[in-house]
């Protein structure tokens, strides 16, 4: 299970398999509140390939494992001290399929069904992580970008295709996310965040995700999680590395929780990483 990728000093999902990583996670397991039998990282950063990055953000991010229902749930309807919302039947039948894996049933559907995730940039980060996203029954997601589909865009931002150059990505992105789940809610949202709108941005969000691809993004980014205590899933690709964090610091968050700022406390300079047009991504 998804939940595995995260027991032991070196594991992680890749392609769906449990292997071994380049390097180990940097940080030491904590028990879980009431699964002592059980051990969890809190903080999670690992050099992986390109390829194992969206199996690795969104196993971290989703799908009802042990580490949705510890980071996830701000609200206590992901948490179950609520009664869970039905399903509704088409989304039942949708979803059937990984209803059948075990330890994971229609309660787990519902809690991503009800949960609300905020993903910044619909890129070659944001594009694959909301697809599957949406794919798997997260019932409502908001994306912020303020991009048009480009021609050269296309090979690695899964969600678009040629017909959509000109486009505001946004406003494909949703289509393709109501294709995928016909009950989603989806907001598309036409802007960049900054200082004045992110932290109203992160009301009823349960679960942050970073699909920037700038310093300052990141950076606000992390500093608007740890204010607000949202926790974020952290993502970056340069050529063949990738790198995915879970950083949960702030209000709410356990006391040995790790912002971003704890392992990176300054921004770096703009100019430390080649242009991504020099380094074909």
């Amino acid at each position: 299970e998804i939940s595995a990728c995260l027991v032991g000093s070196e594991m992680c999902i890749r392609d769906s398999r449990v292997v071994e990583l380049q390097t180990p996670l940097l940080a030491a397991p904590r028990h879980v509140s009431g699964h002592h039998d059980e051990q969890l990282f809190l903080f999670a950063l690992c050099q992986i390939h390109f390829r194992s990055f969206t199996a690795m953000i969104v196993g971290l991010g989703a799908f009802g494992c042990d580490l949705w229902h510890q980071v996830a749930p701000k609200t206590s309807t992901l948490v179950g001290m609520q009664p869970q919302p039905q399903l509704p039947r088409e989304e039942l039948a949708r979803t059937a399929r990984q209803m059948n894996l075990p330890g994971f049933g229609p309660e787990q559907q519902a809690r991503l069904h009800a949960a609300h995730v905020l993903v910044i940039g619909a890129g070659g980060l944001g594009c694959p992580v909301m697809q599957a996203l949406a794919a798997t029954g997260v019932g409502e997601i908001t994306v912020v970008d303020d991009d048009v589909v480009n021609l050269s865009n296309i090979h690695r931002q899964i969600l678009f295709g040629a017909p959509d150059v000109g486009r505001k990505k946004v406003e494909v992105a949703a289509e393709r996310l109501r294709e995928l789940q016909p009950g989603i809610t989806v907001h598309a949202v036409d802007a960049r965040l900054g200082e004045g709108n992110i932290l109203a941005s992160l009301e009823g969000i349960d679960v942050l995700i970073d699909g920037s691809d700038t310093f300052t993004t990141k950076f606000l980014a992390a500093d608007a999680a740890e204010i607000s205590g949202t926790p974020l899933v952290w993502g970056s690709v340069l050529r063949y590395r990738g790198d995915v964090a879970l950083w949960w610091s702030g209000p709410g968050a356990p006391a040995d929780g790790a912002g971003m700022r704890d392992l990176y406390p300054a921004q770096p300079d703009p100019d430390s990483v080649p242009d991504l047009s020099l380094i074909h991504i």
